[in-house]
């Protein structure tokens, strides 16, 4: 008979990974399932990641800075180098939008003291191709890229470490509670659990309707990313992300290329994504619109799913109505970045505990992050 265990987490990208490393960090016994056959095929996988205070909603940065901690300090031997790569990170602002980037400083300032303010020629001397017309920037210098691979790797590993097993190609088909223990088919078989963690990403609401519990508006959006070839007397190493304070595009360096995005959200279902011509051709224009740089070369192109709730925070705990189902969905494009605080967060939630002391003190609360949210409202 298939052992049960204290907690089934379905999915294996970061979200699954860095959960079920923490909740067996806490003694608990843990199996993920993953319907792929390997970790981090879809939204992981597919994620150019970057630790950014500045990027998202006051919730999203709060659980962000948390996370700075572990980034900087990861267990010994969790990665072979450091999960975070200085770079920068600039929002860009024309006239008509100072008021937005004021308000972004303003929020950010509230949990960094080394965020400022910046003018014109700050702003072009970080990037001297902008074109004409940019009359202020914010300027957030703590800003880097995040390894993911080496992230969710030294999650996976360390996990195994601790007992837990991963299963791949295991796709949930069904799901029974019966006597307080969840049985989860999966095309590998059967599982035992007193716990399910909902760790699927844009599959969190069909994973949601096999349990019968109450939907939380979980909404997949597709991210389409390439990736240009720099001109050859181009040095783009010295670029900082650039982002427009409206979120239309953003641009960085990409080992000497340019990687360029539209920062799009189309909503999609629960797919293997993949770029459209369109979209790509989108994000080219507004880079070359903002830019004295013409793009004649696309070496890569990809795109992947980020799962928002209307709030675009994320939703961390337990159900309402089905007990031992456990949320940890709605990561939108901020996943990665709130990874390690937030994995903490859901560990202790999940054992019943409450909000780690170290993030309470940046103010994050459980009720902000409950499915109840959403679910009371039903």
């Amino acid at each position: 008979m298939t052992q049960c265990v204290d907690f089934i987490v379905v999915g294996s990208g970061m979200a699954g990974a860095s959960i079920a490393y923490e909740l067996s960090e806490r003694g608990a016994t843990v199996t993920v399932l993953e319907a792929e056959e390997y970790a981090g095929y879809h939204t992981t996988g597919r994620s150019a990641a970057f630790y950014m205070v500045g990027y998202g909603n006051d919730v999203v940065r709060s659980i962000t800075v948390s996370s700075e901690d572990f980034y900087n300090n990861p267990p010994a031997g969790f990665c072979d180098y450091p999960l975070l790569k200085p770079l920068g990170a600039m929002y860009i602002a024309k006239p008509e939008q100072l008021a937005q980037l004021t308000d972004v400083h303003h929020r950010v300032n509230q949990v960094l003291d080394n965020v400022a303010l910046v003018d014109e020629a700050f702003v072009y001397d970080k990037v001297p191709e902008l074109k004409p017309g940019i009359d202020a920037g914010f300027w957030e210098p703590n800003s880097r890229e995040i390894d993911v691979a080496s992230l969710l790797e030294g999650y996976i590993k360390f996990a195994k470490r601790a007992g837990v097993e991963f299963i791949y190609n295991a796709g949930v088909v069904g799901l029974q509670r019966e006597e307080d223990v969840w049985r989860v088919d999966t095309v590998q078989g059967e599982y035992m659990g007193r716990n399910i963690v909902n760790a699927a990403g844009a599959w969190g609401d069909k994973l949601c309707a096999m349990a019968d519990a109450q939907p939380v508006g979980l909404e997949p959006k597709k991210r389409t990313v390439c990736i240009a070839k720099a001109p050859e007397d181009l040095d783009v190493h010295r670029w900082p992300l650039t982002i427009d304070i409206d979120e239309t595009f953003y641009f960085k360096p990409e080992s000497g290329n340019i990687l360029i995005t539209p920062a799009d959200e189309t909503p999609s279902e629960p797919m293997d994504a993949y770029p459209e011509d369109i979209d790509v051709a989108i994000g080219v224009a507004r880079f070359e619109e903002a830019m004295n740089v013409k793009v004649t070369t696309l070496k890569r192109q990809w795109a992947g799913l980020r799962t928002f709730v209307p709030d675009r925070s994320p939703v961390v705990g337990y159900d309402t109505s089905v007990k031992g189902f456990f949320w940890l969905a709605g990561q939108g494009g901020y996943g990665i970045q709130m990874a390690p605080a937030l994995a903490k967060l859901a560990a202790s939630l999940a054992l019943g505990g409450d909000v780690p002391e170290f993030m309470k003190k940046y103010g994050v609360n459980a009720d902000a992050i409950s499915p109840a949210r959403y679910q009371l409202l039903k």
